[in-house]
């Protein structure tokens, strides 16, 4: 999605980093983001994280 492209940003300034960053990170841990979204009325973002529940915690 374009959301998640490196520069993008509503405000028309190409600055946007957050949601690229966030989606890299998430990526990198094995995990996911993603969006669903209606024009105007809603956005929801979803975090998928792997969960391991016999790994011990540092």
């Amino acid at each position: 999605m374009i959301f998640f492209n490196k520069g993008f940003s509503t405000k028309g300034e190409n600055r946007g980093v957050g949601l690229f960053l966030a989606s890299q990170q998430l990526r990198e841990l094995g995990g996911s983001l993603a969006v669903e979204s209606e024009p105007g009325v809603f956005t929801q973002f979803f975090v998928h994280l792997p969960w391991d529940s016999k790994r011990k915690s540092a």
